[in-house]
């Protein structure tokens, strides 16, 4: 019933109800409140399907019930609850912000690679591509929403908020005046 650390970065619930939680140094943890137990995941370097890393920072539950988590430093995992088994993507990219866009790609706010854009089949990550002079590739992202007309909204932290439009490759940065 207890966590492996104080630290919380990152919540997320999932369809039953539960709730996963990223820790700075204590990886993840799946709390069920009905029995009150915890699950642990943590970073195991004999095992490539755990945790790259327990620093974690950022976590999305997808529409499929899939666990995204978003590490310091080791890029992003995905949980599989049912096998209880991490597929690593991006290694050594710090991810900080995670999102699903329409289409069911991921959508990883990064820590100084800036945007880019998850294809959970192919693997395949891509940067945003814009036609703007916001250097949207080198971007700080501290949090990501998206909005209904598929836009991804990303907080910086340097360039206030960016509004990316993916579908015209247009960036607009709201800054503080």
């Amino acid at each position: 019933r207890s966590l492996s650390d104080t630290s919380i970065t990152a919540l997320a619930a999932d369809a039953e109800g539960k709730l996963w939680v990223g820790t700075e140094m204590g990886g993840l943890h799946h709390l069920d409140p009905a029995p009150e137990t915890v699950v642990v995941y943590r970073h195991d370097p004999s095992s490539p399907q755990s945790l790259t890393s327990d620093h974690l920072l950022a976590l999305l539950i997808d529409r499929t019930g899939a666990v995204w988590v978003g590490t310091n430093g080791e890029g992003v995992n995905r949980l599989d609850p049912k096998t209880g088994k991490f597929t690593p993507y991006l290694p050594g990219v710090g991810v900080t912000a995670l999102a699903e866009n329409e289409h069911g790609a991921i959508v990883v706010g990064t820590y100084g690679a800036g945007l880019m854009v998850l294809d959970p089949k192919s693997g395949e990550a891509l940067p945003f591509a814009t036609s703007a002079e916001i250097p949207v590739d080198t971007l700080m992202i501290r949090a990501l929403q998206i909005d209904r007309r598929g836009r991804v909204w990303a907080g910086t932290g340097s360039h206030g908020l960016l509004r990316v439009d993916p579908e015209h490759a247009e960036a607009l940065n709201f800054v503080g005046y």
